[in-house]
């Protein structure tokens, strides 16, 4: 049994936890690092970004006429195409890069960033962890959890806190 705490803890040391290693893991986690997926319900890229998070930078645009965040209400705007968007990596990547930014500020605007350190169901709290779990279930579901211990599940059955807590540790300051 030591032996194998003993390799966890020098693979965990070994393990360069920046922002890059947080990106792959995620992507990996995601799609096995697949810029070109698209998952059973409609998710896209590497990613796995729905049609209602692309249109908060300007990719897509909610179908007129239409009220919910569902993937069928939202189009390509002029320029796009989820051909397009499946082909080009770069693309991708530079959205993922806005949405953590947008994902941190939203997080300092609920003042979300005060539960960093704590524990919470059993886990401590990072900001790495946070925006996983933001980007598995939206910034509700993790305040959710943060006020309740409540933690949601997608339609995968992948919890909130999974997410929070496969994902805890990455230094996600120096991108």
């Amino acid at each position: 049994m030591f032996k194998n705490l003993l390799k966890v803890i020098i693979g965990l040391l070994s393990k360069s936890m920046n922002y890059e290693n947080f990106r792959f893991d995620l992507k990996q986690r995601e799609s096995s690092n697949n810029y070109k997926s698209v998952n059973s319900l409609g998710y896209l890229g590497a990613y796995q970004f729905g049609m209602a998070r692309l249109s908060d930078f300007g990719l897509t645009k909610r179908i007129e006429g239409t009220t919910s965040m569902e993937n069928k209400d939202f189009e390509w705007s002029n320029g796009y195409s989820k051909d397009i968007f499946l082909n080009d990596d770069c693309l991708q990547d530079n959205i993922f890069d806005k949405h953590i930014d947008n994902l941190i500020l939203q997080l300092k605007n609920l003042s979300l960033l005060k539960y960093i350190d704590f524990t919470i169901g059993g886990v401590k709290i990072t900001l790495s962890g946070l925006l996983a779990g933001c980007h598995l279930g939206g910034i509700g579901s993790v305040k959710t959890f943060l006020l309740t211990g409540l933690s949601k599940k997608d339609n995968y059955e992948t919890s909130i806190i999974e997410y929070i807590k496969l994902f805890s540790g990455y230094d996600i300051y120096n991108k």
